[in-house]
């Protein structure tokens, strides 16, 4: 799980989400890569139950590979969290991308 926040020069520029990207979106937007974390869907029950979250519109599907893309390219995602979304995901490790590595 990561959370959005309005961005600011201290967040991960990575990715920035644009007014109109997403409906809860009203200024750019960044993901607190640093701040993710594992949870299961009982704790973020309890979490929307308790209003410690506000369930809002999904992101659209592009939009959710744009942020998973990042949480495996940014340097801040903690090494667990990217380890767990290589292995849940299906996703390729961008460090150990073979294909990355190969010139014309």
């Amino acid at each position: 799980m990561v959370h959005l926040a309005t961005m600011k020069p201290h967040l991960d520029q990575r990715v920035v989400i644009r007014p109109g990207e997403h409906p809860f979106i009203l200024r750019d937007t960044g993901v607190a890569y640093g701040d993710a974390r594992r949870t299961t869907g009982a704790k973020l029950e309890e979490a929307l139950r308790t209003r410690e979250a506000i369930r809002k519109q999904p992101v659209s599907p592009p939009l959710l590979d744009t942020i998973r893309d990042g949480l495996l390219t940014s340097p801040r995602t903690p090494h667990a969290i990217r380890r767990m979304a290589i292995e849940e995901f299906g996703a390729r490790d961008p460090d150990h991308d073979l294909s990355a590595h190969v010139s014309s």
